[in-house]
């Protein structure tokens, strides 16, 4: 009976390897998956001035287009009501248009967590949305550069004092710093 067994389980994975993927066109179809990091510096507004915000990232690329991975990233400014701090993370889902062009679209979604923590009262937790678009250039087969901009959206409750996650929602721009073995190994 093991051996049986053994005989049918040997012809069954056999079969499934020696059969090809093909398209409705006939050609073989191919799935590609590595891994990309980086970091961004962006800008944004907090009470007409402008204030840096640094991040880092991480993710799976699926056929050079489907991003899958998380990221997080940390601002500090100064308001009327003194110094505030915020800092979030979540996961990343994301696109790439044309990957295949030295300058091609690349667009995200970061949906997660985090904290605003002022320098006087209460931190809050907020929920943060976060859509990014990109004009990426690949710069060489190990690394790209990213300009774009994108919206920070934050839902939480409104401290009593101090700043709110409205005053800390809004537009932002910058620069990405993507490194990761892209077209595959």
């Amino acid at each position: 009976m093991k051996n049986l067994l053994s005989l049918l389980l040997f012809l069954v994975l056999g079969t499934a390897q020696a059969q090809e993927a093909r398209t409705l066109m006939g050609q073989e179809a191919t799935f590609t998956s590595h891994g990309f990091g980086g970091f961004a510096l962006r800008m944004t507004a907090l009470d007409g001035a402008l204030i840096p915000s640094f991040g880092g990232f991480g993710a799976g690329l699926y056929n050079e287009r489907l991003i899958l991975g998380g990221g997080g990233y940390n601002l500090r400014g100064t308001t009327p009501d003194g110094d505030v701090e915020l800092g979030y993370g979540g996961v990343m889902l994301g696109y790439i248009l044309a990957p295949e062009r030295p300058l091609h679209l690349h667009t995200s979604l970061l949906l997660g967590g985090g904290g605003i923590h002022p320098e006087t009262g209460e931190s809050r937790a907020v929920m943060v949305l976060e859509p990014l678009l990109e004009a990426e250039l690949n710069v060489s087969r190990y690394f790209r550069l990213g300009i774009g901009g994108g919206y920070r959206l934050l839902v939480g409750q409104t401290p009593d004092a101090g700043v709110s996650p409205q005053d800390l929602s809004g537009f932002f721009g910058g620069l990405s710093f993507r490194f990761g073995p892209f077209g595959g190994w």
